[in-house]
């Protein structure tokens, strides 16, 4: 008997043993291996960062708190009273999960690895009408849009979920130095009481690279 062919039961067993971004990849093996992940098996949609289907609140109390730092091209500059001027960004090499509030809850990998999956840079500007500015990467180099992966929608960022997120963004110039930006834009709460959602999570990091990109942005538009 092939791997294919065994019951539902014994495949959600061997499921169990597997990480998170295996287990989405098997579920593109066959319609039985896309059934039984998860199917009824509460582990397994633990395993893959999905909500119960009993109605369940979230950890609400203490939020998490996430920090990123955005590595850009910038470079200091001082004006002629020597104070820091706004610096001009045209790249974004990369974006990293420096640490986190808590290492009890387990952090999607997605997340955790974000500097390896998360592709940041100028959107194209032939596809005016919706300009993206990160993408997800997979194995085959291939960059996709997150909300256009069916298989994240439900995804959770944390297990257990966390009702409350903070996610705080620093941004690093090309001397590894902290650009100072408005106040406003490094920081966001995100809440749901279900538990955050992967996708919400990745739209506000869309949001964080659009903001440091939109001058460079808007003068290639010029152009």
């Amino acid at each position: 008997t092939s791997i294919t062919n065994l019951p539902i039961e014994i495949l959600q067993q061997i499921f169990f043993h597997l990480p998170c971004l295996t287990l989405l990849k098997c579920r593109c093996v066959s319609p039985l291996w896309n059934t039984c992940l998860p199917g009824n098996s509460h582990l397994l949609r633990e395993a893959l960062f999905l909500p119960s289907k009993t109605a369940s609140i979230a950890t609400a109390w203490p939020p998490l708190d996430l920090y990123f730092e955005i590595y850009t091209d910038a470079t200091s500059a001082r004006n002629r009273f020597d104070y820091p001027t706004t610096p001009s960004i045209a790249t974004v090499k990369k974006v990293v999960l420096s640490h986190m509030s808590s290492t009890e809850l387990e952090l999607h990998p997605i997340v955790r690895q974000i500097d390896r999956y998360v592709v940041a840079g100028m959107p194209n500007l032939d596809e005016w009408e919706r300009l993206l500015f990160t993408g997800l990467k997979n194995e085959a180099a291939e960059v996709l849009r997150p909300d256009d992966i069916s298989s994240l929608k439900d995804m959770l960022v944390t297990m257990r979920p966390v009702a409350e997120l903070h996610l705080n963004f620093y941004y690093v110039d090309s001397e590894f130095k902290f650009v100072s930006t408005r106040k406003n834009m490094r920081k966001c709460i995100l809440f749901d009481r279900e538990g955050v959602r992967l996708v919400d999570l990745l739209d506000v990091v869309e949001k964080q690279i659009a903001g440091l990109l939109r001058g460079e942005t808007l003068r290639r538009i010029d152009e």
